[in-house]
C-alpha cells in the first residue's frame, strides 16, 4: 500500500506498523516483559524481551496442547503420532524395533520356532514395525520332514522309525537316548546368525541350528549388519 499505510508484519514483538516502500515495518519492538505468541505450541509463557518473542519449553507429556515433547510417545500424550523404533509399541505396530531382542515387544527377526512338527509363518516387517509369527502343527506323514505327527508310524512315515530311549538313532532321530540330546547351542561365532534348538531332546529330535538374521535392527546394535541393511535402518552398517 501507500507508504505510512497500516499494516500487520505478522510479528508479534513489534508494534505501530506501516508500510515504506512497500515493506510493512514495526514502529519499534513490544515493550521488554510483553506478552507474546512465539507460534511454537511447545513453548508456553511466551514473552518479549529485546524484540524477541521466546517461552519455556514445554517438557510434561499432556494431551490436547498441540506439543509433543522429546521423552513423550502416542501411549502417554496424543499430540505425539506413533513412530517405529522408538522402543514403544503403539497403536497400528505388533512391535517395536528399538526394544532390544528378548525384551517383550521386540521385533523377531526369524519366526523360526525350532520345531520341526509346526509350519512357521511371517508377515509384516520388522523395518515398519509390523512383524508377526503364527505356527501351525503338521498333520501330515511326510518322509524325511524329521516330524512323526500323532496317528503316523513307520509305514507311511519313515520319521517314526526310531523309539526314543532305546539308545539307538532310529529314523527321525537326532540323538538317543535323551540324556545325549542337546538342551542349548553353543555360538558359532558369526554375529549373523541365531543359534537355535531345533527339535526336543524329549522325543529324540534336538538338534543345533543356526538360523540366519535377515531383519534390520536399528540403533540397537546386535553386532550383524544383514544384507540390505544400511546405517539408516541398521546402526551396524
Amino acid at each position: 500500500g501507500n507508504n505510512g499505510a497500516a499494516c500487520d508484519d505478522l510479528n508479534a514483538c513489534t508494534s505501530g506498523e506501516t508500510c515504506g516502500n512497500g515493506v510493512c515495518g514495526g514502529g519499534g519492538p513490544v515493550n521488554n516483559g510483553g506478552s507474546c505468541d512465539d507460534h511454537n505450541a511447545c513453548t508456553a509463557g511466551d514473552t518479549c524481551a529485546g524484540g524477541t518473542c521466546s517461552g519455556t519449553a514445554i517438557v510434561q507429556c499432556q494431551n490436547g496442547d498441540g506439543c509433543c515433547p522429546a521423552a513423550c510417545d502416542s501411549l502417554d500424550d496424543d499430540d505425539c503420532r506413533p513412530t517405529c523404533g522408538n522402543g514403544v509399541v503403539e497403536p497400528g505396530e505388533s512391535c517395536d524395533r528399538g526394544i532390544s531382542p528378548g525384551v517383550a515387544g521386540a521385533c523377531i527377526a526369524s519366526c523360526d520356532d525350532g520345531d520341526s512338527c509346526t509350519v512357521d509363518f511371517s508377515a509384516g516387517t520388522v523395518a515398519a514395525c509390523s512383524r508377526t509369527c503364527s505356527h501351525v502343527a503338521v498333520t501330515a506323514c511326510i518322509n524325511g520332514d524329521h516330524c512323526c505327527p500323532p496317528g503316523c508310524a513307520a509305514a507311511n512315515d519313515s520319521d517314526c522309525g526310531g523309539t526314543c530311549g532305546d539308545g539307538m538313532i532310529g529314523g527321525g532321530e537326532t540323538c538317543d537316548p535323551p540324556t545325549s540330546c542337546p538342551t542349548s547351542c553353543p555360538d558359532d561365532g558369526d554375529r549373523c546368525t541365531d543359534e537355535r534348538l531345533i527339535g526336543d531332546p524329549a522325543r529324540c529330535t534336538a538338534a543345533c541350528g543356526h538360523v540366519p538374521i535377515t531383519g534390520c535392527s536399528g540403533a540397537i546394535s546386535d553386532g550383524c549388519c544383514p544384507t540390505g541393511c544400511d546405517p539408516l535402518s541398521d546402526s551396524d552398517c
